[in-house]
């Protein structure tokens, strides 16, 4: 099940909530502190797998890449 962060938009409390995927959308979702359901969810960072190679290709000085 993925975790979901969401700010209030009444007390800024930002907060974490374990939801399935059909909860989702489907489910009021309540701020703890102040019991709110003025929330708006949070978009958070994502993580991109890349290859060892990628990675040092990554690092490579641009004006070193192609030779003139």
């Amino acid at each position: 099940m993925p975790i979901y962060e969401y700010c209030c938009q009444e007390c800024h409390q930002r907060f974490d909530r374990l939801q399935t995927y059909a909860e989702y959308g489907n489910k009021t979702v309540s701020c703890p502190k102040c019991v709110s359901d003025h929330v708006q969810r949070l978009i958070g960072r994502i993580r991109i797998a890349r290859t060892e190679e990628r990675r040092i290709e990554e690092m490579v000085d641009p004006s070193q890449k192609y030779p003139q």
